[in-house]
């Protein structure tokens, strides 16, 4: 039996329909800052990896533009996407058994060989659990933004992450690397996090400012160490260190923050707001 991953979040966290969902994400595209974007995309070609948020779009969709805009028009083969799981707890990254993610906009298929060829490389670390992902939004939040900006047919490799040592953090790069390396295709990374949860909008910008810097320098270990001392917040704080991890491992050194926004900015109460960061690695 085929067995395809419904919506989670549809009508919750963006429009269920495709005319409404498809007009809000290209309005979020159309108020990109386009200068910045295209100054990017002289320096750098093709990104690695864009880093996205993942609350309801009202809030950080905008947000989430600045790295789709970055990759508008563009043709990939492969889309690998990380974030973490919010409600259920397990070590290492689930892998779907689904054979595709629907989406108001359109299935988009699970490359089947890509996920063989992680449990191969390691099968403690990396293990289908279809319960992480049935109720998960922060994956599902970014495939209308995918479907809207890339051009022709695309797989995804939906990967949720649990708790993951400092030691797991560098073996799942090194798996990933070495899948990477085999593969021929165009593949882009995507991780899904949002930053600081529930501060005031003084010590969430603190905080988020503070992991953005460490992003920037690429500096996973201090970030690491910040994240356990509670100065900084993310919880994809596990994906974003494994992108930090394998983006070095394949040589890829660069990184910038689009843009940042929190909750506050939006709703106007800005005593516990959530932040959102959008950036891209190359």
């Amino acid at each position: 039996m085929r067995e395809v991953r419904k919506p989670a979040v549809a009508h919750l966290f963006y429009p269920g329909d495709k005319i409404h969902l498809k007009t809000m994400v290209n309005e979020f595209l159309a108020n990109v800052n386009e200068q910045l974007i295209q100054d990017l995309q002289f320096r750098i070609g093709l990104p690695f990896a864009i880093v996205s948020p993942h609350a309801g779009y009202v809030y950080s969709g905008q947000v989430a533009a600045y790295g789709y805009k970055l990759i508008e028009h563009t043709n990939w083969d492969v889309v690998v996407l990380l974030g973490p799981s919010h409600y259920v707890n397990f070590e290492g990254g689930a892998l779907s058994p689904a054979v595709s993610f629907q989406t108001p906009l359109g299935e988009i298929d699970i490359e089947q060989n890509y996920n063989a060829s992680l449990i191969e490389e390691d099968p403690h670390l990396f293990s289908y659990l279809s319960a992480a992902h049935e109720r998960e939004h922060c994956l599902e939040t970014q495939l209308p933004f995918l479907k809207e900006v890339i051009e022709g047919e695309f797989h995804i490799v939906p990967i949720l992450f649990g708790s993951l040592s400092a030691q797991a953090i560098k073996d799942v790069a090194r798996v990933l690397a070495h899948v990477h390396q085999k593969r021929s295709e165009r593949i882009l990374y995507v991780v899904s996090t949002d930053l600081s949860h529930y501060h005031s909008d003084k010590e969430a910008m603190e905080m988020d400012k503070r992991l953005i810097r460490h992003f920037v320098k690429m500096d996973s270990a201090s970030l690491m160490k910040d994240a356990l001392a509670g100065l900084v917040e993310a919880c994809g704080i596990f994906p974003l260190l494994v992108i930090m991890e394998l983006a070095r491992t394949l040589g890829k050194t660069q990184s910038k923050d689009l843009i940042y926004r929190h909750s506050g900015m939006v709703s106007g109460d800005n005593h516990q707001v959530v932040g959102y960061m959008s950036g891209v690695i190359w």
